[in-house]
């Protein structure tokens, strides 16, 4: 039942173990050591060296079990102060020795170690610490390369002035940097890392565009995000802020993690692009006074004169006196209506502004009845009944070249395209349509249009739809120009020898 056992055997087993262990050790990266240091003689050895220190290091294992100043001077000169000076507070305090040094060795190959030791009073004069010796050459490597690209990176971000931001989403936290926060022209410690302290401060008129450009690069449909928006500053005024960011870091379901952005301040510019903008419109309403001005002197300057041709005619033509003095009141009325035109004309010349920006209170039954009367020669020729319904009182806000041109070149057209086979009929009414808004509509009985054939070319240059030898095709044109121009629309319904209504909605015109 009992086996006897062998004192050999029982020998044996130590040294065993101990062979054992010192094989697993040698195959740990760097080596284990015990260090020995005397109070009194200032002497140090290593009782213990795993054997890997040799292969390591080109450590004698036998040297430093007798005298461990080789391991010493294998430590870059640089740090042996170092090294002494910690290892001096281990030994005082007794707590744990952790550094990180260099090492030269005779073979020429240096780099970078990491120490950590236990120290304990193995006697009343000594102290030993059993401790691990590490290699970190290639995190140092990893550090220092890494240091370089974040001094590249911030030299950069700086000198480019560029805000950065860094967005963690899981946390809803975002880091923003001295740029970003200068921006909002706050301290670090007067903002919350929260998501919503730059999303709070956005321009409300620019939040839909914001956020969905945001979810539109989080959906993939874009590479990136990109947004132009303003943020309201501490000093109570706006900031034009240039927004790019990427997902850096996404989960398993395809959700984004964390985003990296920059900002940038692009107010100045945004400025001079207003400024651009600004001089274009006033460019353009340059341009679009010019060319009303030409439109009218060549349309409707030819009617007023064509009106003193003919009553001079008729008035060579005369046989009575009662006749020549009824023609002498139309030649008038005519060169007071040409009077008129030219001194409107002469605001459309003179004028710096948007016509549309320069209006006047006009009594729009008054202007009516003035183009009537410029118009009274045409409608005694065409034996037109015109009946001007607008009430006396209603007013509008108008420039009145424009006014004056809108209304002549309606009424005209409505004249010019009577059905002589019927008697002619035109009706001039004015509907409010809410408190700001009216509709002028000239209605007539005449010959109509084929909306079908021309609606699509109505209001073209040079466009004529009936064989009137005194069409020009330009009244329709530049009426419409001019609607436009004053921010208003015009329609026009019709039917084929039935006759038009073409209506003028004004919007926000009256007083």
């Amino acid at each position: 039942m009992f086996q006897r056992v062998n004192p050999k055997n029982l020998d044996e087993r130590p040294q065993k173990s101990q062979q054992s262990l010192e094989k697993y050790l040698n195959h740990l990266e760097g080596f284990f050591f015990d260090l020995k240091f005397n109070h009194n003689t200032k002497e140090f050895n290593f009782p213990y060296v795993s054997h890997n220190a040799m292969e390591l290091y080109d450590l004698n294992v036998s040297d430093l079990l007798k005298d461990g100043r080789s391991a010493y001077v294998s430590i870059h000169p640089e740090d042996q102060k170092l090294l002494v000076t910690k290892g001096k507070k281990s030994f005082e305090d007794l707590t744990p020795l952790k550094l990180e040094c260099r090492y030269t060795l005779e073979s020429g190959r240096s780099g970078w170690i990491k120490i950590l030791a236990t120290p304990e009073r193995s006697s009343e004069f000594s102290t030993n610490w059993i401790g691990h010796v590490s290699d970190i050459t290639d995190v140092k490597a990893t550090e220092e390369e890494y240091a370089i690209m974040k001094e590249r990176y911030e030299f950069a971000i700086k000198g480019s002035d560029l805000g950065l931001w860094d967005w963690d989403i899981e946390n809803g936290t975002v880091f923003y940097s001295d740029k970003s926060l200068s921006l909002l022209e706050k301290e670090r410690g007067d903002i919350d890392p929260h998501e919503d302290t730059w999303t709070n401060q956005v321009h409300p008129d620019d939040k839909d565009d914001y956020f969905k450009d945001i979810e539109d690069h989080f959906s993939g449909e874009i590479p990136y995000y990109f947004n132009e928006h303003r943020i309201f500053t501490a000093s109570g005024s706006y900031k034009w802020i240039q927004d790019r960011g990427k997902v850096v870091k996404w989960d398993a379901a395809g959700n984004p993690l964390r985003v990296i952005g920059t900002h940038t301040d692009i107010t100045e510019s945004k400025n001079r692009e207003q400024l651009i903008l600004e001089k274009n419109k006033l460019i353009e309403n340059h341009n679009s006074r010019l060319k009303n001005f030409a439109l009218i002197v060549s349309h409707n300057l030819i009617t007023h004169a064509g009106n003193l041709k003919n009553i001079l005619q008729l008035i060579d033509m005369a046989e009575s006196q009662e006749e020549k003095n009824e023609l002498s009141n139309y030649l008038n009325n005519v060169s007071a209506g040409l009077s008129t035109t030219i001194s409107n004309l002469n605001e459309i010349a003179t004028s710096n502004k948007n016509l549309a920006e320069t209006p006047k209170l006009i009594f729009l039954h008054d202007y009516v009845e003035n183009a009537l009367s410029n118009l009274e020669t045409q409608i005694k020729e065409k034996d037109v009944i015109v009946l001007n319904n607008i009430p006396k009182d209603i007013q509008i806000n108008y420039n009145a070249a424009y006014l004056e041109s809108i209304l002549f070149n309606l009424i005209s057209n409505a004249i010019k395209y009577s059905d002589s086979t019927r008697l002619s009929k035109i009706f001039i009414n004015a509907e409010i349509t809410s408190a700001s808004d009216m509709t002028l509509s000239v209605m007539d009985n005449g010959v109509g249009i084929d909306l079908d054939k021309y609606g699509d070319k109505l209001f073209g240059m040079y466009k004529t739809f009936h064989h009137n030898e005194d069409a020009q095709g330009l009244g329709l044109f530049m009426t419409k120009n001019q609607i436009e121009d004053m921010g208003d629309q015009i329609s026009v319904d019709s039917k084929k020898d039935e006759g038009a209504i073409f209506s003028v909605h004004f919007k926000n015109k009256l007083p």
